[in-house]
């Protein structure tokens, strides 16, 4: 895959927040290039980032690993945009009654309305099923999944005597990472 020659100015914006703000390291920087697009969710930009991912390949080789997109993820302002170019029988927005392909291919059920992208009502992104590919991998510090609850000890002593207070402190640790960035596929639109 190529960088797009021509990419709009959300775009740009994006990949030098991902840098400068090392929230990929210098390596990733090219796998980045290639899953990050700018294009608005139309038939033929969800066609695009299908055929893109499927044409993905292995590091340092030509082979063709045919990653099929399964989730659809879009901010709530996409939903009805997306539920027509993946639902609808007929091609959407054409008079003529040709198949639409993307029927087949994704399936309404698989539209993720994300809270999280509510200042962004253009941007889209397309996910491989992870259930087959490596995409994000959470760990928790000490293997612990649920939140630990502590108590202050000493009831008899300092405040919990003298006011009648308690100190307690909920710890949760965590962290995750992309694992691998071909399974994803985004369209950032200004």
């Amino acid at each position: 895959l190529t960088l797009p020659v021509e990419l709009d100015s959300s775009f740009r914006r994006a990949l030098p927040i991902l840098e400068t703000g090392l929230f990929l390291e210098a390596d990733d920087m090219l796998g980045a290039r290639t899953v990050l697009r700018a294009a608005a969710l139309t038939y033929g930009a969800l066609n695009d980032a299908l055929d893109a991912m499927w044409a993905r390949t292995e590091p340092d080789s030509s082979e063709v690993l045919g990653i099929e997109g399964k989730f659809v993820i879009i901010p709530r302002a996409l939903k009805r945009t997306a539920t027509r170019l993946i639902g609808s029988k007929d091609l959407p927005g054409t008079p003529d009654n040709d198949v639409n392909d993307l029927a087949g291919m994704l399936r309404v059920e698989d539209i993720i309305v994300s809270p999280y992208l509510r200042g962004d009502n253009n941007n889209w992104y397309v996910v491989a099923d992870p259930a087959l590919w490596d995409t994000i991998q959470v760990d928790f510090i000490g293997g612990s999944q649920e939140p630990e609850l502590i108590v202050q000890d000493g009831s008899q002593n300092g405040r919990v005597f003298t006011h009648d207070e308690t100190n307690i402190k909920v710890r949760h640790e965590y962290g995750g990472a992309v694992m691998d960035v071909r399974p994803f596929y985004g369209s950032l639109v200004a």
